[in-house]
């Protein structure tokens, strides 16, 4: 299979077309990041999101920003992290969509740690709307939102989305700094 691509490639025309496709610049994408190459994956995927003629295919659109995610999250690039929350304020969330919720995720994760509290909260309820049947995205926004009567809601939609998170809020060292919140989970 390698030798046919190989082959297809060294036509100067065929070649050019098979390069600028988007199947095969995920499929770089996808080598960058298995190899580490975080920086370079994050400034392909980035140019990519950036690209007026990506606004076509919404969820290919989301694979080259899950990839940008990703490599956002390995390298704990702020200047990149700032750049996805502007690209990703105005796009459209896919519902249904595990992958998108879980990138989103991430993201958010990673505005915590970058204490951008507005950019955190928004990623958290992009990622919720992504994929409703999820937990995570609520165990999030309550987690975030420790002790306000906002976090008990939050944590009570998570355990009703799935009931394993009450055992992982009661085991959660920052939830039981919150033993007040957790009584009212029961």
């Amino acid at each position: 299979m390698k030798f046919f691509v190989k082959l297809l490639l060294s036509f100067p025309f065929l070649g050019k077309a098979i390069r600028s496709s988007d199947a095969y610049i995920l499929g770089q994408l996808q080598s960058l990041f298995a190899n580490n190459d975080y920086l370079e994956c994050l400034s392909e995927s980035l140019d990519y999101l950036k690209k007026p003629n990506s606004k076509g295919d919404q969820l290919l659109w989301w694979e080259f920003a899950s990839f940008a995610i990703l490599s956002t999250a390995k390298l704990q690039d702020r200047d990149a992290y700032n750049e996805l929350v502007i690209l990703l304020a105005d796009r459209e969330i896919p519902s249904n969509k595990r992958s998108v919720a879980e990138s989103l995720t991430k993201l958010s994760m990673l505005g915590y740690f970058f204490q951008d509290k507005e950019g955190m909260l928004k990623l958290a309820e992009q990622a919720k709307k992504a994929d409703e049947s999820w937990a995570e995205p609520e165990f999030l926004l309550g987690w975030y939102q420790l002790p306000s009567m906002d976090s008990v809601t939050h944590l009570k939609n998570a355990i009703n989305i799935d009931s394993e998170y009450l055992s992982r809020i009661k085991s959660d060292s920052t939830c039981l700094k919150y033993p007040e919140v957790i009584e009212q989970l029961k």
